[in-house]
C-alpha cells in the first residue's frame, strides 16, 4: 500500500495539502499499518517547498521501516499551475544525484518517475480508473488526483463511512 506524503515536516506537508494535522495523522496511520504487518510505501511529489526537506524525509521514512519511496516532481495539470512548486533543472539534477547515492547504501529504495529525467515537462497521462485513485485527507475517494475541484461525479465514496472495496 502506498501512502502519499510529500514531506515529514508538518509546516510543509500540511500547507501543500491544505489540511492542518495531515502530516501527523498520516505518519500515525503509517505506523499503525506497519504495526499490523502491512507493507507500506511512500508516494511523494517533490516540489519547490518539499525539495529542501527531501533528504530528512527519506531518512525518517527509512527509520520507520519504509522500504520503498516512489517520487515524481510537481507538474501542472487540469489548469493547476503554481510556478513556486515547479523544480528547477538544478534541483532535479541534485535530486537525481541524492537518489542514486542513497539507493546504494540504504534498505529504503527510492524509485524515480520518468519525469525526473528532465525539468520543465508538464504533461502526464491520466491514470483515472486504470492504475490510481486518490484518498483525500477527509476520507473521500476521488477518481482522479489531477482535478482542481472535486465534484460529486468524481467522488467514488468515503472511507469514514464505508470500506475501500465498497467505495470502488
Amino acid at each position: 500500500m502506498y501512502i502519499s506524503l510529500d514531506s515529514v515536516r508538518e509546516g510543509t506537508s500540511d500547507s501543500l495539502v491544505g489540511c492542518p494535522g495531515y502530516t501527523k495523522q498520516t505518519i500515525d496511520s503509517i505506523r499503525n499499518l506497519i504495526a499490523v504487518g502491512i507493507n507500506v510505501g511512500i508516494m511523494a511529489v517533490v516540489c519547490g517547498p518539499s525539495v529542501a526537506d527531501f533528504e530528512e524525509s527519506v531518512q525518517f521514512w527509512a527509520d520507520m521501516g519504509i522500504r520503498s519511496v516512489a517520487i515524481s516532481p510537481y507538474f501542472e495539470s487540469q489548469g493547476r499551475k503554481a510556478d513556486y512548486l515547479t523544480l528547477s533543472r538544478d534541483q532535479v539534477v541534485r535530486l537525481n544525484e541524492f537518489v542514486h547515492k542513497h539507493n546504494g547504501r540504504s534498505n529504503c529504495q527510492i524509485s524515480l518517475a520518468d519525469e525526473c529525467s528532465s525539468a520543465g515537462d508538464t504533461a502526464r497521462p491520466c491514470a483515472q480508473g486504470l492504475s490510481a485513485m486518490t484518498i483525500l485527507p477527509d476520507g473521500r475517494v476521488a477518481r482522479c488526483e489531477h482535478l482542481t475541484t472535486v465534484s460529486a461525479d468524481t467522488i467514488l465514496g468515503n472511507l469514514r463511512s464505508q470500506s475501500l472495496m465498497d467505495a470502488l
